[in-house]
């Protein structure tokens, strides 16, 4: 939950009243911890650096409250090294999400934050000079490009068996009236009568 401030004091009175004496807590830890520290709003949140390099920040959101360490996730090491103490707190790669700062081990985060001032990050937007560069992200407008429908699913095809079509009945057609044609009378052929052969 995004909350825009001018300033640290302006974000505080901001939030929910049930939770700004959690937020006072640790950005007073902070303050000892790392008294060369500045405090500022980077990202929409509380915001720790030295030389320009972030190494902390404080933010109320919408369900908790984190604490972002970035030296827990620049340096792998220091997160071993605090990792017993830190088991119980739910906890992503550098944020620890809590409702009541008495929920974290306060004194394990104070050792964490000491060690800031001797951490160099030299690339990324955790280096001084990729914390200047990197603005606050904005949401990008909604796109109203055309939705691309998935093609609906059909069965296959069946195969189209040809239809038989029973031939078209013609009419009958119309005899003509029959005509009598006379016959033809042929001749009859005469055969010669032959002798029959006697006895000699």
């Amino acid at each position: 939950m995004k909350i825009d401030a001018k300033d640290p004091d302006d974000y505080v009175s901001k939030v929910a009243p049930e939770r700004r004496p959690e937020i006072e807590t640790l950005r007073r830890l902070v303050r000892r911890a790392v008294p060369q520290a500045t405090e500022s709003i980077v990202w929409g949140m509380i915001g720790y650096g030295i030389g320009g390099r972030p190494f902390a920040a404080i933010a109320s959101q919408k369900a908790h409250l984190s604490l972002y360490l970035m030296d827990l996730y620049t340096q792998p090491r220091l997160r071993e090294r605090h990792a017993s103490a830190l088991a119980g707190v739910k906890m992503g790669k550098s944020c620890l999400q809590f409702r009541r700062a008495d929920e974290l081990p306060l004194d394990t985060i104070a050792a964490i934050l000491a060690e800031a001032p001797n951490v160099t990050v030299t690339t990324g937007t955790l280096s001084s000079v990729g914390a200047e560069k990197a603005p606050a992200k904005k949401k990008a407008p909604a796109r109203t490009a055309p939705v691309k429908k998935a093609p609906a699913r059909t069965a296959p095809a069946k195969k189209k068996t040809p239809v038989k079509k029973a031939p078209a009945k013609k009419a009958p057609a119309k005899k003509a009236p029959a005509t009598k044609v006379p016959a033809k009378k042929v001749p009859a052929k005469k055969v010669p009568a032959t002798k029959s052969a006697g006895r000699s």
